[in-house]
């Protein structure tokens, strides 16, 4: 992770996107798939060409679709520093944005049952009733809204 810091800017906190990311829903279908076309072949006395082609075939797709969940996991970060909010999105073409601490009112966080349960949610960046960005999947959502919620001003706050 390359971050350009300002004059007098000392990173306070770093996180990523949770790695439940690397588990998607496609990448198991082409698993199943894969041993689908075991199974299937056998029933149906396929030549061990076919299944072993059509296993290979799925078999590449998922380590394809593991690698690109990789890759948005190991490029995709978010940093606190003293005077902003830095988080970078993707990989091919990443999506990089900073907010000063100024422009931050609020930070909302939200989980579901797995977020929970793993320590993930969506971080919402408020400012003046405007949601600026949120972002899914962060891990420990919690401890980064408590340390952007201690940089802000209390004055500039609407209430934790």
């Amino acid at each position: 992770m390359h971050l350009s810091l300002l004059p007098n800017e000392k990173v306070i906190f770093k996180t990523r996107v949770h790695l439940f990311t690397l588990f998607q829903w496609k990448t198991s279908l082409l698993l199943v798939m894969g041993f689908g076309a075991v199974i299937v072949g056998d029933m149906y006395s396929f030549t061990d060409m076919v299944i072993v082609f059509l296993a290979g075939v799925a078999l590449l797709l998922v380590f394809i679709m593991l690698f690109e969940s990789f890759m948005y996991w190991f490029k995709t970060y978010v940093v606190v520093t003293n005077q902003r909010v830095l988080y970078s999105i993707g990989w091919i073409s990443p999506f990089v944005r900073e907010i000063s601490l100024n422009r931050i009112s609020d930070i909302s966080v939200g989980q579901g049952f797995f977020g929970r349960t793993l320590n993930f949610g969506t971080i919402f960046f408020n400012q003046d009733q405007d949601v600026l960005l949120p972002l899914s999947m962060i891990a420990q959502p919690y401890v980064f809204r408590q340390y952007v919620l201690s940089l802000l001003d209390p004055k500039c706050r609407t209430g934790t």
